[in-house]
């Protein structure tokens, strides 16, 4: 199934294509957070609990 983008998405995509967007560098702490909250997210059973003591913890 194809999905029509919208404005922004397009915006996006543009800019992209004519290399506006820059990588971003991010240490690999902050990876190994992002992809905790991402688990917490997406595990079952674990509720929003999870999640929100993972996002209040400092970098």
């Amino acid at each position: 199934m194809k999905k029509k983008l919208d404005q922004d998405e397009k915006d996006i995509l543009s800019q992209y294509e004519h290399g506006e967007l820059k990588s971003v560098v991010t240490s690999n702490a902050s990876l190994r957070r992002y992809r905790e909250y991402a688990r917490a997210t997406l595990t079952k059973n674990q509720g929003w609990g999870k999640v929100l003591r993972t996002f209040s913890q400092p970098e």
